[in-house]
C-alpha cells in the first residue's frame, strides 16, 4: 500500500483518537491489514458525531440529500474543500470539450446539493458556467428554450432525471448541447441511448456524493465503468463476506484523508459497487444503492429492478410508485404514476411487464394522469412513496 496513504491515515486517526478509542494507535499504520482491523463508520455515526461535538474547525458545510434516510451536516476543514475541489478540477479537465466552453449547471445550490462545488470545479477547469440550479421544467420551459438559444452552452451538468425535461423543454435539435454530465443515480443503458440519439449529445456519468464530491467519471460516453480520481481518498469494498480489500464488489467505503473537521474514516456510503484495478488507474461501477429496497407483501425488492423493468417500455423517467394498503382487502397495493396522459398501448405493455417480472404484478396498477414527480430539495426524484406507515 502507498506509503503516502498510510501516513495520511495515521495522522487522522491520531486526530480523532479522542472521540473513539477504537481509532487509537500503537505507532503508525505500516499496512493495509492493520486499516482493515478499523471499525466501519455508518450514517448514524457521522449523524452522532454531529450531535455530540458539532462542526469544529469547518470552513464549508454540506448535507447528505436525505433522499434514503435523514440528512446529515457534513463540515469540511478548509484543506479537505481544497482537496474536493481539486479533485473535481481534475475530473472536468478530461472531459471532450474545449476550455471557456460554457456549461449549464442545474445542480443545487442547497446545502445538500452540490451545485456551488461543481460550479467552483468547472471554472478551476477553465469552463464559463452560469448556474440554474433544479427548475420546475412545466412553468420554466419558454424561459429556458429561450435561454439554451441565447446562450448556446456546449455542456450540462445535471441529475439524471433533468435531462428529460430538459431537452423536452428545449427540443431535441438546434440546442448547441455537445455533452451531458449526469451526477447521482446513472442513467439506465436504454434511456441514455435515446437522450444519445434524439438529442444528438454524448452523456458522462459522474460518481461523488456529498461527504466527499466527486470521485469518479467516465472516460468516454458509453462507458460503464468511472475512472477514479483519488487525490486525498482512500477506496475499499466491504465484501459479502465481511472482509474488505482494495477493490472488488461489495459495500463502498471512503475515507477523507484531509478532512480534520469531522471524521469520514471507512465510512460505508450506501452503495454497491465494482472497484477494479486497471494499468492506468480504479475504474468503478455503481450497482445501486445499499439501502435501495422496499417491502411488499412480507419480500424485499430491488428498487433497481422495478426501473429496469420500467424501462422496457417507458422512454423517459417521469414517473414513480405509490405503495399502500387496500381498502379493500388489507393487502400491499401498488401503482405505477405516469406523468401525462399515456395511450392504453402503452399502458397495458407496462402492465404486462409488470405481470411477467414480479410476483405482485397484479398488484399494480398503471395510471397516466399524474402531473408531476416527486422530488428532493436537490431536484431527485422520489422513486417510491410508501403511504403504509403513515396517512397523507
Amino acid at each position: 500500500m502507498d506509503e503516502n496513504i498510510l501516513r495520511q491515515m495515521t495522522g487522522l486517526l491520531r486526530g480523532f483518537a479522542k472521540y473513539d478509542q477504537r481509532w487509537q494507535l500503537d505507532g503508525a499504520l505500516r499496512s493495509y491489514e492493520q486499516i482493515r482491523k478499523l471499525p466501519v463508520m455508518s450514517r448514524e455515526d457521522l449523524f452522532s458525531h454531529v450531535l455530540k461535538y458539532g462542526l469544529k474547525n469547518a470552513s464549508n458545510i454540506s448535507a447528505t440529500s436525505g433522499s434514503t434516510s435523514c440528512s446529515v451536516l457534513i463540515g469540511h476543514s478548509l484543506v479537505a474543500y481544497r482537496a474536493h475541489l481539486e479533485r473535481l478540477v481534475r475530473l472536468y479537465k478530461t472531459l471532450p470539450v474545449a476550455r471557456g466552453s460554457l456549461c449549464l449547471n442545474m445542480c443545487s445550490y442547497a446545502l445538500n446539493g452540490g451545485g456551488r462545488l461543481m460550479e467552483a470545479g468547472y471554472k478551476g477547469a477553465g469552463y464559463r458556467v452560469v448556474a440554474l440550479g433544479p427548475l420546475d421544467m412545466e412553468l420554466k420551459a419558454d424561459e429556458l428554450r429561450r435561454l439554451v438559444r441565447c446562450l448556446r452552452p456546449a455542456m450540462v451538468n445535471a441529475y439524471a432525471n433533468q435531462l428529460y425535461g430538459l431537452f423536452s423543454a428545449i427540443g431535441l435539435d438546434n440546442h448547441g448541447i455537445r455533452l451531458c454530465v449526469v451526477n447521482g443515480e446513472p442513467l439506465l443503458r436504454n434511456y441514455k441511448k435515446t437522450i444519445e440519439r434524439s438529442a444528438g449529445v454524448e452523456v458522462f456519468n459522474h460518481y461523488g456524493a456529498m461527504e466527499i464530491s466527486g470521485l469518479a467519471l467516465a472516460r468516454r460516453s458509453g462507458d460503464v465503468f468511472m475512472r477514479v480520481e483519488p487525490y486525498g481518498l482512500l477506496l475499499e469494498v466491504l465484501k459479502d463476506n465481511g472482509q474488505s480489500g482494495l477493490s472488488g464488489r461489495g459495500a463502498l467505503l471512503v475515507t477523507d484523508l484531509f478532512n480534520r473537521s469531522m471524521p469520514v474514516i471507512r465510512y460505508q456510503i450506501g452503495d454497491r459497487v465494482d472497484l477494479v484495478r486497471r494499468e492506468d488507474g480504479f475504474y468503478i461501477k455503481v450497482l445501486g444503492r445499499q439501502n435501495g429496497s422496499f417491502l411488499f407483501d412480507g419480500e424485499v425488492y430491488a428498487t433497481q429492478e422495478l426501473e429496469s423493468a420500467v424501462a422496457e417500455v417507458l422512454e423517459h423517467c417521469e414517473y414513480y410508485f405509490v405503495i399502500r394498503k387496500s381498502e379493500d382487502t388489507g393487502k400491499d397495493a401498488m401503482e405505477l404514476r405516469i406523468v401525462g396522459r399515456q395511450d392504453k398501448g402503452l399502458l397495458g405493455r407496462l402492465e404486462k411487464v409488470m405481470i411477467e417480472r414480479f410476483r405482485f404484478g397484479r398488484a399494480v396498477r398503471v395510471l397516466g394522469v399524474c402531473a408531476a414527480v416527486p422530488r428532493t430539495i436537490t431536484g431527485k426524484i422520489r422513486r417510491i412513496m410508501d403511504l403504509r406507515e403513515k396517512d397523507i
